[in-house]
């Protein structure tokens, strides 16, 4: 306790090194820098892998003259707004109850999603936490039998570094953002995930509250690491892209005590006072417990930059390992492996080759040695690389999904377990073997999917560092692996659901004419001229009328009349790279998009429509009423029924420039955006409303998913049993009735198409979504197992005409202000107003079980 009361009358005294401010960028700047950058031999690197994929990602979350802007539901001083919209008019919304669809588990080649971080419960070598990249943070407490989300009401799903208290497990530290995938982009440009700060939980995960180092989007701040002193629980130290954060009062109070750039933070498992940072150059030693640094510097590393990991061996503290990354991403030799002897004062120089950080350094890097033989070390990088001779000589292992972010053995069983881009593995003999046990780990990042209009049990989805999965058979939560790659946008014709397009990164497609048992190389970017340009997810267009008829969104677009045994490119200027659409009423009818430069720095949106199959075209940006054209389209559809409605969706972060309405294909527009939060629209759908005038449209945003009719007059949130995720693609299955949404970071979801009123519904998730406002109603019953969340100001209200079934599991309580009821009446068409309410909560009344319940197909 004199220790820590030292530390915090010196860290009063200690002055906060400002960090320096943010300088807006502009996106097309940054573009044009790339494509010159680019255009040298040889330089694709791994580099521009990522590039391309910010590239994508940035293009839809944009200022209105291409700035780079934060996130503005991102932002903590935002959220309560955003909160207030999702609560708005009928409360969260009445129908729209999301069930997981999967995967669970890849049956073929294993990979669910990237885990960047590992935590352990310091009592049950069974409990394990995961800080992943689109999923939050998620939970098991029986080794991986199943798995748990624990941040489903939060604004960040990206973590990057956990602390679970030694002393007291349910108090919780996570370090917000992806460190990680921000930086592997050339020359440092980044995707749009930078840390919003540190959350911490008292209650092992079941609520959150910011603590006193909290970042806006705008900072930039890139995140790394996140550690606890091993003996004194108050002290923390977090590891960014501007330097290192330290608090000694539990995260209440915190203060930059190095202004460099570090990955990693490790305490000498002996000497808990010594802690040493590694950067990209420097590894940095604290005798002081992160309050003053010295620099080492690594002399044959002379100033070279890049990242590097540090590895101390707890069988002898004194002996340490570093790896430092390779000068450039194609070398087939890295800056060194080097040995340290002396508690790291010094580090000698072992061997440079082979290059055991492998070629993206910047992506993912880690390293450890064995706790119980000193002379054993594994590197993670794009493989796990190990030496049982202190670095003489290594050998690669297989055995896991590629691309490793964290190694970490357990010290309650010595258990090795490596994080990656497939999701979690362990070892029990260092590395040799390996077992994955990430399945029903929902974290899948999707771009795009796919449904069959005959069976509702097909679906294929192109998910990040993945490849495509496909689900067929019945109520399985299961999908296979059918490509490699990263998995991209992918197609199955209305009229056969066995022919299948599916597609990986810049624009290589494949053909399946058997549910993706078997496949044909279609059309390969890397096959057509140097000129014609694909973009990370490259468009299908495919003719509902006509399997033969398929397009493909290149810059030209390119055109198969006979199922893709030849292709010609459109003789236009025309580009499908960014919007490519056959309307579904009339395949004669094309739309198509692209973001097209006006000066240096600057793009506007070119949208085309054509009613010739792609043979003449009609520009649509040069109306008076089309969207501000500096902003991205970055979805169209158009009704099924006709071709001439068309609905777009603007991307980035003006408020009111959301949603617009063609009737005339897109000779003149109305803004349908209404009162949609200042997020950005991804994806747009409508459903067939067999002739009817009023339309059905749902609309996929980086903060869930909102539904419009003509009859509601306003968007209203559609999002009953989602996470808080970003939405990244939607489709209707019209024979089934129910609509299915990827996500980029938690799967697959399915619900019922809306209803003012559903006949059965039966919740089977948990309501714990703090701060929302839940109100079910259905024509029959409500059968519910599962309690009701208390967290302050939560109400939820059940009401139905005949039943309301409470059955064991169910536990509601009036605490911190929050409200249940269970009512019996008729539905109340076009929603129901859920008011605040402040008097006591009456005590239910339970029914008999109703006849002929409705079963879910899904469970």
């Amino acid at each position: 306790m004199a220790q820590l009361l030292f530390l915090t009358a010196l860290i009063f005294v200690w002055p906060t090194l400002a960090s320096a401010q943010p300088v807006q960028k502009n996106f097309y700047s940054i573009q044009q820098e790339m494509e010159e950058l680019y255009k040298e031999p040889g330089s694709r690197d791994a580099k521009y892998k990522h590039w391309k994929r910010a590239e994508y990602y940035l293009q839809t979350r944009l200022g209105s003259k291409g700035e780079i802007v934060s996130a503005e539901h991102l932002k903590w001083s935002t959220w309560e707004k955003h909160k207030a919209q999702l609560q708005r008019g009928p409360q969260r919304t009445y129908s729209g109850d999301w069930e997981f669809f999967g995967p669970f588990l890849i049956e073929e080649n294993p990979g669910i999603g990237r885990v960047n971080r590992i935590a352990f419960h310091p009592s049950d070598p069974d409990i394990i936490y995961l800080g992943t990249a689109g999923g939050g943070v998620q939970y098991t407490n029986n080794h991986g039998i199943d798995w748990a989300p624990l941040t489903e009401s939060l604004p960040v799903n990206n973590i990057s570094g956990i602390v679970v208290d030694h002393t007291d497990p349910d108090l919780i530290y996570i370090l917000t953002g992806d460190g990680d995938g921000c930086c592997g982009g050339a020359r440092g440009y980044f995707l749009r995930k930078s840390s919003t700060g540190i959350l911490k939980s008292v209650n092992g995960g079941y609520t959150w509250q910011p603590t006193g180092l909290i970042f806006e989007e705008d900072d930039e701040v890139w995140p790394y690491d996140l550690v606890q002193h091993p003996v004194l629980p108050e002290i923390l130290l977090a590891a960014t892209s501007t330097g290192i954060f330290l608090s000694v009062d539990a995260g209440q109070d915190w203060t930059q005590v190095l202004n460099s750039k570090v990955f990693e933070l490790h305490f000498k498992p002996d000497q808990p006072s010594v802690i040493f940072a590694v950067s990209d150059e420097y590894v940095f030693r604290s005798t002081t417990v992160g309050i003053t640094w010295d620099s080492i510097a690594i002399p044959l590393l002379d100033g070279d930059d890049g990242r590097m990991s540090l590895a101390i061996c707890d069988l002898d503290p004194d002996v340490m390992y570093l790896a430092a990354s390779p000068d450039s991403d194609d070398s087939t030799s890295c800056r060194g492996f080097f040995q340290s002897t002396d508690a790291g004062l010094s580090f000698d120089f072992v061997i440079d080759t082979p290059n055991i950080v492998d070629y993206q350094p910047n992506y993912d890097l880690a390293m450890i040695c064995n706790p119980q033989n000193i002379n054993q070390v594994l590197v993670g990088a794009v493989r796990h690389w190990k030496t049982t001779n202190a670095g003489s000589s290594f050998a690669k292992l297989d055995g896991t999904h590629a691309d490793i972010h964290d190694l970490k053995v357990n010290p309650l069983n010595n258990r090795l377990y490596s994080a990656n881009d497939g999701g979690l593995y362990y070892s029990d003999d260092f590395g040799e073997n390996w077992i994955f046990m990430a399945e029903y780990c929902a974290i899948t990042q999707y771009y795009k999917l796919a449904v069959s209009q005959q069976n509702p049990e097909v679906v294929i989805a192109g998910a990040q560092d993945n490849g495509t999965h496909r689900n067929h058979e019945n109520a399985s939560q299961d999908m296979d692996k059918i490509h490699g790659g990263d998995g991209m946008d992918c197609a199955i014709h209305p009229s056969n659901d066995s022919l299948m397009i599916y597609s990986s990164q810049d624009g290589d497609f494949w053909l399946s004419s058997d549910l993706g048992n078997s496949e044909d190389s279609l059309i390969h970017r890397s096959s057509l001229p140097d000129a014609v340009k694909a973009s990370w997810v490259t468009a299908i267009g495919w003719d509902p009328s006509d399997a033969d008829n398929i397009y493909i969104g290149y810059k030209p677009i390119y055109r198969s009349f006979d199922r893709g045994a030849t292709f010609d490119p459109i003789p236009d200027t025309v580009s499908g790279r960014r919007i490519l659409h056959v309307a579904t009423a009339n395949g004669q009818r094309l739309y198509a998009g692209d973001l097209y430069k006006i000066t240096e720095d600057v793009n506007t949106f070119h949208l085309w429509t054509s009613s010739d199959q792609g043979t003449t075209w009609t520009p649509l940006h040069t109306s008076n009423t089309f969207p501000d054209t500096f902003l991205v389209i970055s979805a169209l559809c158009t009704h099924p029924d006709d071709d001439q409605e068309v609905w777009i969706t603007v991307a980035g972060y003006v408020d009111g420039i959301k949603v617009f309405r063609s009737l005339d294909a897109g000779t003149t527009w109305t803004n349908m955006s209404g009162t949609l939060p200042n997020t950005t629209m991804n994806t747009i759908v409508l459903q067939n409303t067999q002739g009817s005038s009023n339309y059905a449209v749902y609309l996929g945003t980086d903060i869930g998913i909102f539904y419009r009719d003509a009859s509601l007059g306003d968007w209203i949130p559609f999002s009953n049993g989602l996470p808080i995720v970003e939405i990244s693609d939607l489709e209707i299955n019209h024979a089934d009735g129910r609509i299915v949404a990827s996500t980029h970071g938690r799967g697959i979801w399915i619900a019922d198409l809306f209803s003012s009123c559903e006949n059965v519904i039966n919740i089977s998730y948990s309501l714990q979504n703090d701060d929302h406002s839940y109100f079910f109603q259905a024509s029959d019953s409500i059968i519910s197992n599962v309690p009701v969340d208390n967290s302050f100001g939560v109400q939820v209200i059940y009401k139905a005409a005949h039943a309301v079934v409470l059955k064991e599991g169910f536990q509601a309580t009036q605490e911190n202000g929050s409200y249940f009821r269970a009512l019996l009446g008729d539905c109340e068409e076009g929603g129901v107003i859920m008011p605040r309410i402040t008097t006591d909560a009456p005590v239910p009344v339970e029914v008999p079980f109703p006849k002929n319940k409705r079963k879910r197909r899904r469970t």
